[in-house]
């Protein structure tokens, strides 16, 4: 997936670039029902109405194409990276979400993330060994309160933010070296050919990429869980003082067994993703403080570290080394399927509440969020729905929405025989795939995501 196909946009004096080219890739998309190349639409408010005809034809196809980017999003992203206004308006999509610059080095450096992080399993450290002094060489985080005497959750959430710092300064050591053995060992002529700059001056692509923006990026998965399970404890526990941290506790190591009541009360305590302020409240701390605590870091060129959304179908492997976690979620369970997205099955409100919850998370880095529409949600007088729906999205600053549109009965009918639906192929994370090839945890993480309506 790290090639990825950007149509439409604006050009450089801002006016919309999306044209007829734009259409025959979409309409040949629709036709061959391909999943590759992934479509990258570059969403605007004065995108042609033809335009967005053929993109919604192609997402009633129900090939998960196109994936739609905030075209004003990536110029801001470029901005804020430290690129200059006339190389900002050449960012573009590569990868699942993640971001670059034409004619710049950037991705392709063998080793493009400073590291990933489970975040449900951070949250497990704190409920269980905050108490512990951790050590990585001579990186310690110091012994810390137990969590069973703490007084809210957002102890809980800065004891967290405390072993992210921990773990970003074990990732800058090693970025760092791995970076420079790179340089010293591992020349890359191939890609340094395809790049104007290093044949112009003689050097090496991966010393290029030092002069610029090296792109220190740490992909983050279940931030949403954790977002879900301080909201969860600090409502249950704190505020009605339904049940004790200790209670929680026990209920988590026995994976909620023998505590089934408990866990409904976790499973339905506010969860992010339903307009609610409660909930989405939470998402905006925990988000902001991530982003803080991480971008605090500098790697050895001087580029700072920064969050990168594109998860992959690693939130099912993440998922598998986690425990039951505060949200109600069961130990091994697939974690939340973006770094935006609410956890599957969570947002029972509608697509606009899903839409008011994420927007109010600032834009600070990319981000992925997967929603789920029926079919015939695109057809008919609901296009026009749709088509505003797009607005919305765009007018609250999201990064990236894309879309399932595949009801939950064909999917089951596909997992049940798979040799009948062969050309079934659905959006995954930042590519699309077909059904019947994907590992059975990863079917069922699509079909678990809400089919969202409009009411």
């Amino acid at each position: 997936t790290l090639y990825t196909a950007d149509i439409c946009g604006t050009t450089p004096d801002g006016k919309d670039a999306s044209n007829d080219l734009s259409c025959i890739i979409m309409e040949t998309l629709a036709n061959l029902r391909l999943t590759q190349p992934p479509i990258a639409l570059r969403y605007h408010p004065d995108i042609a109405p033809e335009v967005m005809e053929m993109a919604i034809n192609l997402g009633r196809t129900g090939l998960g194409h196109p994936s739609y980017f905030n075209e004003d999003l990536l110029e801001e992203w470029g901005l804020q990276r430290g690129y200059s206004p006339e190389d900002a308006k050449n960012v573009q999509s590569c990868g699942c979400v993640a971001n670059n610059v034409m004619g710049k080095a950037q991705t392709v450096t063998g080793l493009v993330n400073v590291g990933v992080m489970n975040s449900a399993m951070v949250l497990e450290d704190i409920l269980y060994r905050n108490d512990q002094e951790t050590r990585s060489g001579h990186i310690v985080l110091p012994a810390g309160k137990k969590a069973a005497e703490m007084q809210s959750a957002q102890e809980l959430m800065e004891a967290f933010l405390e072993r992210v710092k921990y773990l970003a300064k074990i990732g800058q050591v090693s970025w760092n070296i791995a970076q420079q053995v790179l340089m010293d060992h591992k020349p890359d002529p191939a890609n340094s050919l395809l790049n104007d700059e290093t044949l112009e001056r003689g050097i090496d692509l991966l010393r290029l990429n030092k002069e610029g923006d090296t792109w220190p990026s740490v992909i983050i998965f279940g931030a949403i869980n954790v977002v879900d399970s301080l909201a969860a404890i600090q409502k249950l526990v704190f505020d009605e003082k339904k049940y004790t941290m200790e209670e929680l506790l026990t209920a988590l190591r026995a994976n909620w067994e023998g505590h089934e009541v408990m866990n409904q009360h976790f499973l339905n305590a506010p969860k992010h993703g339903n307009d609610d302020d409660y909930a989405d409240g939470w998402a905006v701390k925990l988000f902001v403080g991530l982003d803080d605590t991480i971008s605090a870091f500098k790697d050895a060129w001087g580029c700072s570290f920064t969050i990168d959304g594109s998860t992959a179908t690693g939130y099912t492997l993440m998922g598998l080394l986690a425990g039951a976690s505060p949200d109600g979620r069961m130990a091994s369970a697939t974690l939340a399927d973006g770094t935006r997205s609410p956890m599957a099955g969570a947002d029972g409100n509608g697509p606009t509440a899903v839409l008011n919850s994420v927007g109010k998370i600032p834009f600070m880095h990319t981000d992925l969020f997967n929603q789920r529409f029926m079919p015939e949600f695109l057809e008919g007088d609901n296009r026009k729905l749709f088509a505003d729906y797009l607005k919305v999205w765009h007018e609250r600053r999201i990064p990236h929405i894309q879309f399932n549109v595949v009801s939950s009965e064909e999917l089951r009918a596909a997992k049940a025989q798979p040799e009948e639906y062969s050309d079934l192929i659905v959006r995954v994370a930042g590519y699309s795939a077909h059904f019947i090839d994907l590992p059975e945890g990863t079917q069922d993480s699509i079909i678990e995501r809400t089919e969202q309506a409009f009411s």
